[in-house]
């Protein structure tokens, strides 16, 4: 028996990427959203379906990032988050969203959704970084400075509250959060890279 975050996973996304390049022409539905997405990445100039689906752990992480960045996610994606809430719907509520999503219950779901918000927020800013590091390199530019980068960046996203909740779960208010000044930030992204790599 598949766990109940099996929808949310991977395994899940390169399942249905099989099935749309088997059946697509069998399913409007499905080459009517491949159509599209075509077409989208002719208009964004770049594809990196393949990149960002081979270097995500969920296909809920996938999306976020992906709509962070501005980029329209694949098909295979919409139709993996369609059967995370699907399940949830079809058990009448008895399999939670956050089993849908990390197959945890709710303090460990937490512990995890601060987690992939650490990474998402980092792998935001390294995806940024090398991209303007591109752009600089096209124009014949020099490299910019990660750390004049990490100020703009901070500037331009901001982690504006933390959100307060009770010990009943229930959200009570937000708390200004202060933000990091570029070289602690700079630090948490040297160690994040570090695990990166080392996982």
């Amino acid at each position: 028996m598949k766990k109940n975050s099996y929808f949310n996973s991977t395994e899940h996304l390169e399942e249905l990427t099989k099935r749309q390049l088997n059946e697509s022409s069998d399913h409007p539905v499905l080459e009517d959203l491949e159509g599209q997405y075509e077409a989208l990445q002719k208009v964004q100039g770049m594809n990196l379906r393949d990149e960002l689906i081979s270097s995500s752990d969920t296909v809920s992480e996938l999306f976020c990032f992906m709509v962070d960045m501005g980029l329209y996610p694949p098909p295979e994606v919409l139709l993996a988050l369609l059967d995370c809430f699907n399940l949830h719907t079809a058990s009448e509520g008895k399999i939670p969203l956050d089993q849908v999503f990390y197959d945890k219950g709710v303090s460990a779901a937490g512990n995890k959704v601060m987690e992939k918000g650490r990474d998402m927020r980092m792998l935001k800013f390294s995806f940024g970084y090398e991209n303007h590091c591109r752009k600089s390199k096209t124009r014949g530019d020099k490299k910019p400075s990660l750390e004049a980068f990490a100020e703009e960046y901070l500037a331009k996203n901001p982690q504006v509250y933390d959100v307060e909740i009770n010990d009943s779960g229930e959200i009570v208010g937000r708390v200004n959060r202060e933000q990091p000044d570029a070289s602690s930030f700079i630090r948490k992204y040297r160690r994040w890279k570090k695990d990166q790599a080392d996982n």
